[in-house]
């Protein structure tokens, strides 16, 4: 038998709270808050006409319309439960520590579903009509035929060109960063900077972009009761777009997480006796997609440091 349930306003600030390094989805996907689970959204048309704009003498000015369109997205709802047991207490200094432990890694847990919806969306060509897919003889890799720094300012004006404005930041992962650090050609450009030490900052800058987000997080691929076998979240990819720092009306941005008001801040926690299991549950809970808004906006550059 279970006994009623009530949001834990401490575990809740627990969960808000909780992050691990690893994780990028939220830094690069601003989240906006919608208050239904699926519903439709404005979009704007693209327009960069020129128009007519002469008026000739007694004669009506021109006509211009703006256009939009209706876009839709569909929430999903994500949950876990942790049972703390009478021993499980004896076990612990106060009861609150085993709490605040499940509760933070249940979170961790939700959020590496996240993470990875995050990846899939972003890192698949079928996203973004702006992609390449890098030949092999001109991988981001020590090679004297690569070019990244010429590659990404070429996708800059591609997304100028395309009516994207002009981006901002980029997603990618830990081995691309390492391989840029042993390219020749990025070592020419920093090697009488500072310590002549490729950071994330200094990449930044050297593409034109505010911020790159290194993702590091690994999974298990197998299924529970198989050996674990880790696998990088964020594939040999580098994305850049320009993604709005408060996503909303009006504003472009490459893609948003759309987490689901009903939830708060947007995670909540409940917390009840469960009897019959002689223990405390503490559940975590929230709503949430990862959504492309403005696809013009972005470029993605598949397999940067591998074979093609």
């Amino acid at each position: 038998m279970e006994s009623s349930r009530r949001i834990s306003k401490a575990l809740t600030n627990v969960s808000v709270r909780y992050k691990n390094d690893s994780f990028i989805a939220n830094d690069i996907l601003r989240d906006v808050m919608v208050v239904n689970k699926s519903d439709q959204y404005y979009v704007y048309s693209n327009d960069f006409r020129i128009e007519e704009t002469r008026r000739a003498n007694k004669a009506p000015s021109g006509q211009v319309t703006w256009t939009n369109s209706l876009s839709s997205y569909s929430l999903d709802v994500h949950s876990l439960h942790d049972i703390i047991t009478e021993q499980d207490i004896r076990n612990t200094e106060t009861p609150l520590q085993a709490e605040a432990d499940s509760t933070e890694y249940i979170t961790e847990k939700i959020q590496l579903r996240m993470e990875k919806d995050a990846a899939d969306l972003l890192f698949t060509t079928t996203s973004f009509s702006n992609n390449t897919t890098i030949a092999t003889a001109t991988t981001w890799k020590n090679t004297t035929t690569s070019a990244p720094i010429q590659n990404v300012l070429s996708a800059t004006a591609k997304i100028k060109a395309s009516g994207g404005g002009t981006p901002n930041e980029a997603a990618t992962n830990l081995n691309v960063i390492h391989a840029l650090k042993e390219n020749a050609n990025i070592y020419e450009r920093i090697q009488y900077v500072e310590r002549a030490i490729l950071t994330p900052m200094l990449l930044a800058s050297l593409f034109d972009l505010s911020k790159i987000h290194v993702g590091d997080a690994v999974y298990n691929a197998n299924k529970e009761g198989q050996a674990q076998s880790l696998t990088n979240l964020w594939g040999d990819d580098f994305l850049m777009g320009n993604f709005a720092k408060r996503p909303g009306l009006k504003t472009r941005t490459t893609a948003a997480m759309l987490r689901w008001s009903l939830y708060k801040k947007p995670w909540q926690v409940k917390r009840w006796r469960d009897e019959d299991r002689d223990g405390t549950k503490i559940e975590v809970t929230t709503g949430y997609v990862p959504k492309l808004i403005a696809t013009a906006s972005g470029y993605l550059f598949k397999a940067v440091t591998t074979s093609s």
